[in-house]
């Protein structure tokens, strides 16, 4: 009951602290004022990632200060494209220790890919959710777990209130994080949308949601390494759909490796990765073709976004990238080959056909005192018919002043 009536009330306690932090801000300065505008002439396929929201044209005003143990932060964005407004971005943080406890609609990219993730990315808006969290990797005082080494990890609950036809969905996410030997860290990864409350929130806590109160609920749960040698990263992700016999099942990968070198004396990082979320039947017959990010009653969505990898259920992505400092000027450029909707089902979320092609891209950014301007012309090879995405040239411009 607590939890039903605590997460349905979320938005609302939100908004309660919003007018909070305006009166806040109306009565000290703005020296932590952030102002960003963003216009694109077309979407591409991880324009959420590349443009910082999943709209050709908005503006973003955010504030953050902190006072005693509390931080908090509130961001203002304008979507220009849906004629909308929304607090995303927006916090309310306890500081305790190494530990926060807070509230707030927040992204979270919970991968060692500096790009995406299989379970929780930044393809979709954040949900808004209470959570706890430790951020420095630090090591337990007890002799019995200090084998495990420095770690640190966040649990969240949260609540989607607006895009389902029926009650409210709950959603549940954990992640941990450890480092055993120096240069490998090992993560872990859990995340669960249900409707039943309290009622089912024990089950989804202890994974046994295959009956009882918790069968509705819909869980994926996986497991993440990232190894540094020298100047090099090599990181790879595995996340499964569904549980079986308390362990994950209907498995999908990513895998990458970045180099940090010198180009004509400049620093530069070139990476590759392999995104597959493409599932294959198991010996007894389960899983198979779109099984990634589907359920029955629960798609893996908020706001009618995939909250993993961009290319959704069904897709493979290959992606050559690289990152140049010049100085004066930075410069990123990258060239991916896309499959999306491999098994040409047709409730696919972002093309009802099978389709294939190419997306380059080359970017630049600069600085001039407090204020960022920055340019990105973005080829994308292939349209996606059920997400307004189209074949052609895109080009984007964006700035950010800081005050």
């Amino acid at each position: 009951m607590y939890i039903n009536g605590f997460c349905k009330n979320l938005p609302k306690y939100m908004g309660m602290i919003l007018l909070f932090v305006f009166l806040h801000i109306s009565s000290s300065s703005a020296e932590n004022v952030r102002l960003q505008f963003a216009t694109s002439n077309q979407n591409v396929i991880d324009s959420p990632h590349i443009h910082g929201a999943r709209s050709r044209d908005w503006a973003r005003a955010s504030y953050e200060n902190s006072f005693g143990d509390i931080d908090f932060g509130l961001s203002l964005l304008a979507d220009g494209q849906n004629r909308s407004f929304s607090a995303d971005g927006s916090y309310a943080d306890l500081n305790f220790g190494n530990w926060k406890l807070g509230i707030g609609a927040v992204d979270r990219l919970w991968s060692f890919s500096p790009h995406t993730s299989l379970i929780l990315s930044r393809n979709a808006r954040p949900v808004p959710s209470v959570y706890i969290k430790k951020d420095e990797l630090t090591r337990f005082a007890s002799p019995l777990l200090s084998w495990v080494g420095p770690w640190n990890g966040e649990v969240f609950l949260g609540v989607d209130s607006q895009s389902r036809a029926f009650e409210d969905v709950y959603f549940f996410g954990a992640r941990l994080v450890f480092e055993p030997f120096s240069d490998l860290q090992v993560e872990l990864l859990r995340s669960a949308q249900f409707t039943g409350g309290a009622a089912s929130f024990g089950g989804v806590v202890l994974g046994d949601t295959n009956e009882g109160t918790a069968e509705e609920a819909n869980q994926m749960a996986g497991v993440g390494a990232s190894y540094r040698w020298d100047r090099s990263r090599f990181y790879v992700q595995a996340v499964g759909e569904d549980e079986a016999g308390g362990l994950p099942s209907c498995w999908f990968y990513l895998v990458g490796a970045e180099r940090e070198t010198l180009i004509n004396g400049t620093d530069a990082v070139l990476s590759i990765e392999v995104v597959d979320t493409r599932v294959g039947f198991t010996d007894g017959g389960f899983c198979g073709p779109n099984t990634a990010y589907n359920n029955g009653r629960h798609p893996y969505t908020y706001d009618g976004a995939v909250m993993g990898a961009p290319i959704d259920s069904e897709g493979k992505s290959v992606n050559l990238r690289g990152t140049h400092d010049l100085n004066t000027i930075d410069v990123d450029w990258g060239l991916g080959h896309y499959v999306i909707n491999d098994s040409d089902a047709a409730s696919h979320r972002l093309s009802n056909e099978r389709v294939t092609g190419y997306v380059a891209h080359l970017g630049l950014k600069k600085q001039f005192a407090d204020l960022q301007l920055g340019g990105r012309l973005t080829y994308q090879g292939f349209n996606l018919n059920q997400d307004d995405v189209k074949r052609g040239l895109a080009v984007s411009l964006f700035a950010e002043r800081q005050f």
